[in-house]
């Protein structure tokens, strides 16, 4: 498992643009933790594909909006959006 750090102040979409550059080397999401201090971040936690391959793309919106249609939601937490604690939902297409 490793972990790399968004900052506060990006989109859904920023977000959603670096979990997939991620992945497109070959890791998979496995969650957010929040950290707070003089400059809070998101601090994203990845593993290693198990196939080498790589994951389904995702989709991060906020929990209130509607899902995409034939997705499924694959994590739920909280990350920093656009400088807000926001619940979110990652997705991925069934």
């Amino acid at each position: 498992m490793y972990s790399t750090k968004i900052g506060a102040k990006f989109t859904f979409e920023e977000i959603t643009n670096r979990i997939q550059g991620e992945e497109a080397e070959g890791f998979v999401f496995v969650g957010c933790v929040i950290r707070n201090g003089a400059k809070p971040n998101n601090e994203i936690s990845f593993n290693d594909h198990p196939s080498g391959g790589r994951p389904a793309r995702c989709t991060i919106l906020a929990a209130t909006a509607t899902a995409p249609a034939a997705h499924r939601a694959e994590w739920v937490g909280q990350m920093l959006v656009q400088n807000n604690v926001r619940n979110v939902v990652l997705y991925r297409p069934k």
